[in-house]
């Protein structure tokens, strides 16, 4: 083989040397990408939300203010929220610890219906926020998970948290009603279970049904398995006492849209 020969070789041997490095670190690259690109979507777009706290909130005075929220009823919530709507939760966004009194966690939902606000948001997604975070949590109410339906009464507030537009909860969980279903494909039937403390309006309390011990365990058990256990949290008899008010949805959506109305 002449030299020239020898010298085409070596280069050709070096050129596919060349090429196969450049294809083996392009698939690296794109291998390194893909799995990058699969933690993110995984973690970041779908982490229900930070780990759940184990202590509560410490408030050092009363923080439910009438002065702010208005009386604990359903004409006074409607009156001053801006939006209430039905929402499913889909995924966590952030949290604000900034201010360890008050800590609290941003959520991407969903809109299903608008019973008070921008008929617009409907099918839309928002921003929502709720008091509490991987720090602590308001007591007896754990952090939302993907998947939760509420029902909420809520204040618009503009450019918080790098958001331009958040929704905050009237009262914290005072103006939050999860959304469970106990029913069959064939034969739906959705509560409305108020978190925490209950209205005080007399014609709402009217339409509860707590009074039937039976549809009332039969209500509350699918929502510790859906929102408390989902969580992983350890629930106490005593925190069962704050889910104490239990509605047909159907009867809560007609109260309001009579109040709306002006019919009540």
């Amino acid at each position: 083989m002449h030299y020239a020969d020898l010298e085409i070789a070596a280069y050709k041997a070096k050129l596919l040397r060349k090429t196969v490095g450049i294809i083996l670190l392009s698939l690296g690259v794109i291998v390194a990408f893909t799995v990058v690109g699969f933690v993110f979507y995984t973690f970041a777009l779908h982490h229900p939300s930070p780990k759940q706290p184990e202590k509560d909130l410490i408030f050092p005075n009363s923080f439910y203010e009438p002065e702010a929220y208005g009386e604990m009823t359903v004409p006074a919530y409607l009156e001053n929220s801006d939006l209430v709507a039905k929402l499913r939760v889909e995924r966590w966004l952030q949290e604000d610890n900034s201010d360890p009194e008050y800590p609290v966690s941003y959520y991407e939902a969903r809109v299903e219906l608008v019973y008070k606000g921008d008929q617009w948001l409907r099918d839309t997604n928002i921003v929502l926020q709720q008091l509490g975070s991987s720090q602590a949590r308001q007591m007896g109410v754990p952090l939302y998970d993907v998947g939760n339906t509420l029902l909420v009464f809520t204040e618009e507030k503009s450019d918080t948290a790098g958001y331009p537009v958040v929704y905050a909860p009237r009262g914290f969980a005072r103006g939050v009603f999860d959304i469970v279903d106990i029913g069959s494909k064939d034969d739906p039937l959705e509560f409305a279970v108020k978190v925490f403390c209950p209205f005080t309006d007399d014609g709402l309390q009217a339409k509860q049904i707590t009074k039937d011990t039976h549809l009332y365990s039969a209500v509350c058990s699918p929502l510790y398995t859906q929102f408390y256990y989902s969580n992983s949290m350890n629930i106490s008899p005593w925190e069962k006492l704050y889910y104490n008010q239990v509605l047909y949805l159907q009867d809560l959506e007609y109260y309001i849209a009579d109040m709306l109305e002006g019919k009540k």
